[in-house]
């Protein structure tokens, strides 16, 4: 589908390419699941009750306002910012609320300090295998159920080892609040922080409900390099994780392989 401006794509199950290069796109819904190809300037809403997909690499040049689905697979998006990201799962249809093997890209462009590339994103399953790199703006709230093997960078390059790689650059961006909800078992799988990175300039609190501190020899956690307000750990599977009280940043490793850095 093509064109300058699109009202609405109204849909029941669909595979689209909506392509309105220079324009904008007031609402996609599709009731059922969803595999989407987005070059456009503009996106105002996309709903999708079922799973959310894409069928090529998303391009929305002046941001999107909304996005809500029932589980995302495979989806990679490239945008100026997505204010509202909510995947809220599905009973009816046994969707678990999951972001799988997707990225996010927010490049904040026109954007000045004190503005968000995303100000929340809520699943309420698992993040897995997905990376959020915000190159500018900043994030409000994050409200996962579990964060496995999963990323979530403001300002920031990546680079191995976690604790000793990777870089900023010059502006201060904030990331406000990120908690995972999943309460740990003795079942090892329900562990909701795992094999994951969160690296921002400044850092309001981090609330981690269930923390599995080991990760093959990998080092992973929590990086800022500004200033930072809180990190907290309900649950952990070392009992060298103090727990309930604010964490105190180290070179080295709280337990296993999980860092608290100040860099």
């Amino acid at each position: 589908m093509t064109g300058h401006f699109i009202g609405q794509i109204v849909a029941r199950g669909a595979a689209l390419s909506v392509q309105a290069r220079l324009g904008h796109v007031n609402l996609i819904r599709i009731l059922g699941d969803a595999t989407l190809d987005v070059d456009t300037g503009k996106v105002q809403s996309v709903f999708v009750n079922g799973v959310l997909s894409g069928l090529a690499p998303w391009e929305v040049i002046a941001g999107i306002q909304s996005m809500t689905a029932g589980a995302i697979a495979d989806l990679q998006v490239t945008s100026s910012f997505l204010a509202t990201l909510l995947v809220t799962g599905n009973r009816v249809k046994a969707i678990s609320g999951d972001i799988t093997g997707s990225s996010f890209r927010l490049t904040g462009l026109n954007t000045l300090t004190g503005m968000f590339a995303m100000r929340t994103l809520t699943a309420t399953g698992a993040v897995r295998d997905t990376t959020i790199d915000v190159t500018g703006g900043n994030v409000g709230t994050v409200t996962v159920g579990k964060f496995l093997d999963s990323n979530l960078y403001l300002d920031h390059t990546p680079a191995a080892p976690f604790n000793t790689g990777g870089q900023f650059s010059g502006v201060l961006w904030r990331l406000g609040r990120f908690a995972t909800t999943a309460i740990a078992t003795a079942d090892p799988a329900s562990w909701a922080f795992a094999g994951s990175q969160i690296a921002a300039d400044e850092i309001g609190a981090v609330r981690l409900s269930g923390l599995k501190t080991g990760n093959g020899g990998t080092a992973f956690g929590v990086k800022f390099r500004s200033t930072v307000g809180s990190v907290r750990v309900a649950a952990a599977d070392d009992p060298a994780v103090p727990l309930r009280t604010n964490l105190t940043p180290n070179a080295t490793a709280i337990a296993g392989d999980f860092f608290f850095l100040d860099v």
